[in-house]
C-alpha cells in the first residue's frame, strides 16, 4: 500500500477532552476498517538534562470508560496521571523508547527524536500495517517498522490535547521520564533538583550547573552559550 501523509490543522470547539476523530480518518481514508492507529507522543524536548522519551500506544476499540478521561498530560495531576498511566498499561498496545542526552548530543535533536519513533514502533506487538496520530506539521516520511510500516499518519498541532490515543501517549512519556528523572535526581545527581526540574532549564538548575559542573545525562549541545566553562561533575 502506498504511503500517506497528510497535514491537518483542527480548530477544536469547547470540549474539555480529545476525540478518536482522526483514528476513524486514517483507516477511511486506507480504506482499512481494521487499521491499527498508534498516537505517538514525546515528553523532554527542550530539556538540558536527560533522554528524551517517545511514547506510542493503540487504543482498544471497545472504548473503555477511562478512554474519555484522557487529556493533555500537563494538565492532569500527577496522581491522575498516574492512574491512567496503569490503565494504558493494562488495557492498551502500547511501547516507549528512549534517546538519551549522549545520542542527542551526537545525533541532534531531530534525528535523534525519528530514531525513538523508529524504534518505538519496532517494540508494537504483532502489527503489520499501521497508521500514526501525532503532535506537530509534517510526519518522516518511510517509517518502517520489524512487523510491517506506516501506511498513512495525520500530524496535528497540539495532538495530545485534540486525540485521545496522542493524550494516552504522553500521558506514558511524561510519566516515565518524570521516574527516570526523580530517579537519576534522588540516587545519582542530587544537586541538581531534578525532583522539581525533571532537568528542564529553570534558574535553580542553571545555578546548579554553574556551581557543581555538568554531569553525564547534561545535553551539552543545549548548553552552548548559556553555561560557559564548566567542569563534568562527579
Amino acid at each position: 500500500m502506498t504511503a500517506r501523509f497528510r497535514n491537518r490543522t483542527r480548530r477544536r470547539g469547547p470540549s474539555l477532552f480529545p476525540t478518536r476523530d482522526l483514528e476513524a480518518h486514517l483507516r477511511a481514508v486506507t480504506g482499512d476498517p481494521d487499521l491499527p492507529v498508534v498516537g505517538i507522543d514525546e515528553v523532554g524536548m527542550g530539556a538540558l538534562a536527560g533522554p528524551l522519551v517517545v511514547a506510542g500506544v493503540i487504543l482498544p476499540r471497545n472504548e473503555p470508560a477511562w478512554t474519555a478521561e484522557l487529556k493533555d498530560s500537563k494538565k492532569v495531576k500527577p496522581a491522575k496521571r498516574s492512574h491512567l498511566y496503569g490503565l494504558i498499561l493494562r488495557d492498551a498496545l502500547w511501547a516507549s523508547a528512549m534517546a538519551s542526552a549522549r545520542e542527542i548530543d551526537e545525533m541532534g535533536l531531530a534525528a535523534a527524536h525519528r530514531m525513538a519513533i523508529a524504534n518505538l514502533l519496532g517494540k508494537l506487538p504483532g502489527l503489520g500495517d499501521v497508521g500514526v496520530v501525532m503532535d506537530g506539521y509534517r510526519p518522516p516520511a518511510g517509517w518502517f517498522t520489524q512487523r510491517g510500516r506506516v501506511v498513512a499518519a495525520v500530524c496535528v498541532p497540539r495532538a495530545d490535547a485534540a486525540e485521545r490515543c496522542v493524550a494516552a501517549a504522553s500521558i506514558v512519556a511524561k510519566v516515565e521520564r518524570d521516574f527516570t528523572m526523580v530517579s537519576c535526581g534522588q540516587w545519582l545527581f542530587p544537586k541538581y533538583n531534578w525532583h522539581n526540574n525533571k532537568g528542564y532549564g529553570t534558574p535553580q538548575h542553571l545555578e546548579a550547573i554553574r556551581q557543581w559542573g555538568l554531569c553525564v545525562l547534561h545535553r551539552r549541545s543545549f548548553l552552548k552559550g548559556i553555561v560557559v566553562d564548566v567542569e563534568v561533575a562527579r
